[in-house]
């Protein structure tokens, strides 16, 4: 199941108290996922800001904030991910929402806790295989 875009938009998640972004969340089927070009009628713009770029674009921003990361591996990249959020808090950049792809396997979310943030994530049933 994908989520139409007339079912999830930034605005929705802003502006609608009652929009119950997890229950759609949970009921996902990665599984079944086009992975294709699952945005293939979606624009996408953005921008690369190296960190200082960044800190000095959005301090004391005050709309819907989400940064997507690639992290590949969250067991061996947590510690610098929460020295990343550290560095933007201590800079008043407050992100509400971080997306981050390829966590691969977590088997224990307890060591996975950041300050003013709830960890909600699905990780495959079958996991990627590769044929090299």
């Amino acid at each position: 199941m994908i989520l139409a875009e007339d079912e999830f938009s930034p605005s929705q998640v802003e502006h609608d108290l009652n929009y119950d972004f997890i229950s759609k969340f949970n009921n996902l089927d990665l599984d079944d996922f086009n992975f294709d070009n699952p945005f293939s009628n979606v624009e996408i713009n953005s921008n690369y800001y190296d960190e200082n770029e960044f800190c000095a674009r959005y301090r004391n921003f005050s709309g819907l904030s989400l940064i997507t990361w690639n992290i590949q591996s969250l067991n061996s990249k947590f510690d610098g991910f929460k020295e990343f959020i550290s560095t933007l808090s201590e800079k008043n950049i407050i992100i509400d929402v971080f997306a981050l792809q390829e966590v691969f396997n977590i088997e224990n979310d307890n060591f996975f806790n950041i300050e003013g943030y709830d960890l909600f994530y699905k990780c495959r049933k079958n996991g990627l295989k590769l044929d090299i």
